[in-house]
């Protein structure tokens, strides 16, 4: 999952990204100079923590054992819950889907669409 984390923001950003686990030791480490190899020249954190249980240190220890620059940790918008919630919806099979998809698609405070799943929109053949 953060080789495709990494590949999609690196495609929406347009700029190299690698993706690490920050609670695995040297793994960040690892990531910085694999871009640095790559040729970058001021890489920087920006830490994806989805749950309460992560470390809100480990991004600090990170961007200090690093020497880079962090970002603020991403985590609870709207958004990312609402593409873990389409990741989901896609393997379920359709019936099961629809029971938990709201009816109505509708926008959030955001302005994000609710994911639609194209296997329940009735265009089947």
């Amino acid at each position: 999952m953060k080789t495709l984390t990494g590949f999609l923001l690196a495609a929406r950003l347009a700029v190299p990204v690698v993706a690490a686990a920050l609670d695995v030791p040297g793994s960040v480490a690892a990531a910085v100079s694999q871009l640095k190899s790559a040729g970058s020249q001021r890489p920087a954190l920006a830490p994806l923590v989805i749950g309460p249980e992560a470390d809100p240190e480990l991004s600090a220890a990170a961007a200090e054992e690093t020497g880079c620059p962090g970002a603020a940790p991403l985590g609870p918008h709207p958004a990312v819950a609402q593409l873990i919630t389409s990741g989901y919806l896609a393997v379920l099979p359709p019936a099961v889907a629809a029971t938990l998809r709201p009816r109505h698609p509708r926008t959030s405070r955001t302005g994000v669409k609710a994911p639609v799943d194209p296997r329940s929109s009735g265009n089947r053949k």
